[in-house]
């Protein structure tokens, strides 16, 4: 599906999520990189067709997942560590309670690791994920 089919809600006007869909997008495809200013909302707007007051909405939608930074006076940023480039997610195949990952053995080595790791580089965030038999 093109953006531009997803970007539309009903009677063709641009939704928040459409609007933080399209610069998420950007965001991965490194059209922005990490620490760049973004563009106006004004001007995002502009280019999208999208009301001021649902670009600001989405950008708010982005800086809640960690993609963007704000600062009053100079604007909207790529965060310096956008989640994906510094966040990664671990699959775990557990059929008991997701409470027992404290006692997986796995878990434990990377808790063991992870303050030896070279924290200045980079703030990894691990999220564990737990597959379900159905």
């Amino acid at each position: 599906m093109l953006a531009t089919e997803i970007a539309h809600g009903n009677a063709g006007r641009m939704t928040r999520e459409a609007v933080a869909e399209i610069m998420r997008k950007r965001i991965l495809d490194s059209a922005y990189s990490p620490g760049e200013r973004l563009p106006t909302a004004e001007a995002l707007a502009e280019e999208l067709g999208a009301s001021y007051v649902t670009v600001l909405r989405g950008m708010d939608s982005l800086r809640e997942e960690g993609f963007v930074v704000s600062h009053r006076r100079t604007g909207a940023f790529v965060a310096e560590h956008p989640p994906n480039h510094f966040e990664c997610v671990m699959v775990f195949p557990m059929r008991e309670d997701p409470a027992a990952l404290a006692e997986h053995p796995f878990w434990h080595m990377l808790c063991a690791e992870a303050p030896k790791s070279n924290r200045s580089t980079a703030p990894w965030r691990i999220r564990p994920w737990f597959l379900e038999d159905d």
